[in-house]
């Protein structure tokens, strides 16, 4: 449904598609995947060709791979295709970083700054005495529900140590 979506969003522009929760939106020569939560991804120089597959003619969704250059005496950016698996991956993890943001900003707003973040936990530094208090607001931060995490199973654990350990 993503590929789908998005395919159709690049053959007719100014028109938005929807998959599920995700939207795409082509303006110009850019995709653009609107994500719950506002955030949105940028699919550069986005296009769609048909090729010959091994079961018939299937559609080839492709954008400008931002973080690569050009080889040596190449004059276009090389491309990156954007198949089912890339869309919902991406889709998934700016979610979820969406998700960790405002967990981080509850936090702060609550009194318990966050020393330092990985890809999906916050970290907090805090006096033994505050310990359970501290688990209890982060474990309530990481599962706040809002518009645009209706329904979400959200679920956090929290542990706590001296250092900082997997």
């Amino acid at each position: 449904a993503l590929h789908r979506a998005a395919c159709n969003a690049v053959r007719d522009t100014q028109t938005v598609y929807s998959a599920g929760r995700i939207s795409y939106v082509m303006q110009g020569i850019d995709l653009w995947c609107l994500l719950p939560g506002n955030r949105i991804i940028c699919y550069p120089e986005a296009r769609v060709v048909t090729e010959d597959g091994k079961y018939g003619p299937q559609r080839k969704l492709s954008a400008i791979k931002g973080n690569w250059y050009p080889a040596e005496k190449q004059i276009e950016w090389p491309r990156i295709n954007l198949w089912a698996g890339i869309l919902a991956e991406n889709g998934t993890q700016g979610y979820c970083a969406s998700l960790l943001r405002l967990a981080a900003r509850t936090l702060d707003e609550w009194g318990w700054p966050v020393t330092m973040h990985t890809h999906d936990e916050l970290l907090l530094e805090v006096f033994v005495e505050e310990e359970a208090e501290a688990k209890d607001a982060l474990q309530k931060a990481m599962t706040q529900p809002t518009d645009w995490n209706v329904n979400l199973p959200l679920s956090a654990d929290s542990f706590s140590g001296v250092v900082y350990g997997k």
